[in-house]
């Protein structure tokens, strides 16, 4: 599956807001919004693959306790 990831605009103005107090209090550096910005599109399509495959990963474990919680229900025969 090839996904493209986008940020809705308001995360995309959080987003620039977190990397530029991070640049703020960390590094003691201010960053422009077009910086920030640039730095996020760089970022994003990294991170969001492996925040996604952890989802269905979890999702698939969550799934696989409750197909136990099915068989443990299973009542025996004669």
């Amino acid at each position: 599956m090839n996904k493209e990831w986008k940020l809705t605009k308001e995360q995309q103005t959080q987003a620039i807001e977190a990397v530029q107090t991070y640049f703020l209090e960390e590094r003691q550096e201010e960053i422009g919004g077009l910086a920030a910005l640039l730095l996020i599109d760089q970022l994003v399509p990294v991170l969001a693959g492996s925040f996604y495959n952890q989802g269905v990963n979890d999702s698939i474990e969550r799934a696989q306790n409750h197909i136990e919680e099915l068989y443990a229900l299973e009542i025996p025969l004669p």
